[in-house]
């Protein structure tokens, strides 16, 4: 039994609201859980990720899209490059004297943007 299930401030009919959110928390939790146990079956795999998660701050879930988005990380020439494919710095724009830096990963559609 949930606390909001016997709290008399929360209207009744919001009760299967927070129910089925609840249920959708668990469910995906879980769909989660099933997908990280089944991607560590690949060694190789594993290796990516555990070499990413010694970056302060990057848990299972970054390291394994990193890995899965980038692929190969071979097929970068330098990590100027790697960093501009996961979209982590803006471009340069320079006329005369004035250098700028356009956006980052706000206006990147990579799902690996989207996890930094």
């Amino acid at each position: 039994m949930n606390c909001w299930s016997t709290n008399p401030d929360i209207d009744e009919g919001l009760k299967p609201l927070l129910r089925l959110c609840r249920e959708t928390v668990v469910r995906l939790g879980k769909t989660e859980s099933a997908l990280v146990r089944s991607l560590q079956r690949d060694s190789l795999l594993v290796e990516r990720v555990e070499r990413l998660m010694t970056i302060p701050a990057v848990g299972p879930i970054t390291a394994l899209t990193w890995a899965l988005e980038v692929g190969d990380v071979q097929r970068f020439s330098s990590i100027k490059k790697a960093i501009s494919y996961c979209g982590l710095c803006g471009a340069e724009r320079s006329s005369a004297n004035i250098t700028m830096r356009t956006a980052t990963v706000e206006t990147t559609q990579t799902n690996i943007c989207r996890r930094f």
